[in-house]
């Protein structure tokens, strides 16, 4: 499992593969993503989902720069491409903040196979 608490600009990542579960919870928005999500990355790279089981995936929206974005894009991609058909993502968004958190979670989703599933808070 790897946990990784919220900060000023960093979110909130727990990763719980027995249970089949990622979080991603917050803004993001740090200079040098590659370093925070090296953790997550490396796990993502190996981990393949059992068969007959589902990855869910949630990911509540807040701010994300684009280079957390494109850094974000890269590990889905990979994780998706290595786990087809077995991963679900659900979008979490503010009513009230959807119009501008709608870019972000569609840049989110750019490349990556991720299909758009998303909730209101």
């Amino acid at each position: 499992m790897i946990v990784i608490e919220q900060g000023e600009s960093t979110p909130y990542v727990k990763v719980d593969p027995e249970n089949y579960s990622f979080i991603l919870k917050g803004n993001s928005f740090i200079t040098n993503p590659h370093q925070f999500y090296a953790p997550v990355n490396d796990w993502g790279k190996t981990y393949l989902v059992k068969e007959g089981h589902i990855l869910h995936v949630e990911i509540t929206m807040g701010y994300y720069s684009t280079s957390n974005i494109q850094y974000l894009n890269l590990f889905f991609k990979t994780l998706i491409n290595n786990n087809k058909g077995k991963i679900e993502v659900t979008f979490y968004l503010d009513e009230e903040e959807e119009e501008d958190l709608e870019e972000t979670m569609l840049s989110l989703i750019f490349n990556t196979g991720l299909s758009l599933n998303k909730k209101y808070l």
